[in-house]
């Protein structure tokens, strides 16, 4: 099975290329492709991809004010977050007659109560559009199916000072278990996982 995944540096997309080492991996992070760059889109090829793992993401520090965030915070976190994988879900649409996309949610989708309005924000966008695609005439041969974790034990609270994991944290391994469960069963809308 030829599998294309973003984010894989560390964190959840580190532990996936492990736990799917048995199948063709494509990786798509930001030390092999740049993002931040529209035209790149256009050199991509997500051709003969069976399956799409959207995983990038970023949090830059829990801040409860929005005044916190500069303009280049906020493009960061809306484009990697959100506009990229709309991007790269267009582009493997365009360049395949079917297949299956697997994006990495969030619980925060599920309250609207959050300690980052912009992760937040980004969040609620991604699954909102692809609620909205599973409607789409061009997307019906595609199966499409949501993770939603809560606290992962990754790097992405590094820019929060002093930040300590509840208890309640799980580690990347669930999180890629079960990713690789949805990839198993293509018929799973959505995975909700909450310790």
């Amino acid at each position: 099975m030829n599998i294309t995944i973003t984010g894989t540096t560390s964190g959840i997309g580190h532990a996936l290329c492990k736990h799917l080492a048995s199948h063709t991996i494509k990786t798509i992070n930001r030390d092999n492709f740049d993002l931040s760059n529209l035209q790149n889109f256009n050199t991509l090829d997500l051709s003969n991809q069976d399956v799409l793992i959207l995983n990038a993401g970023v949090l830059l520090g829990i801040r409860d004010k929005l005044t916190s965030f500069t303009h280049d915070d906020i493009c960061s976190v809306m484009n990697t977050n959100f506009l990229n994988n709309i991007f790269l879900t267009k582009k493997y649409i365009e360049q395949n007659n079917k297949g299956h996309i697997i994006y990495v949610g969030s619980m925060v989708t599920t309250r609207v109560k959050n300690l980052d309005p912009m992760y937040g924000l980004s969040k609620h966008c991604l699954k909102i559009f692809f609620d909205i695609l599973r409607h789409c005439e061009d997307a019906q041969l595609f199966n499409i199916c949501a993770v939603h974790p809560g606290r992962v034990k990754t790097k992405m609270h590094r820019h929060t000072k002093g930040y300590e994991y509840p208890p309640s944290t799980m580690d990347v391994d669930t999180v890629a278990k079960n990713i690789s469960y949805a990839i198993s069963n293509p018929e799973i809308k959505d995975i909700y996982l909450n310790v």
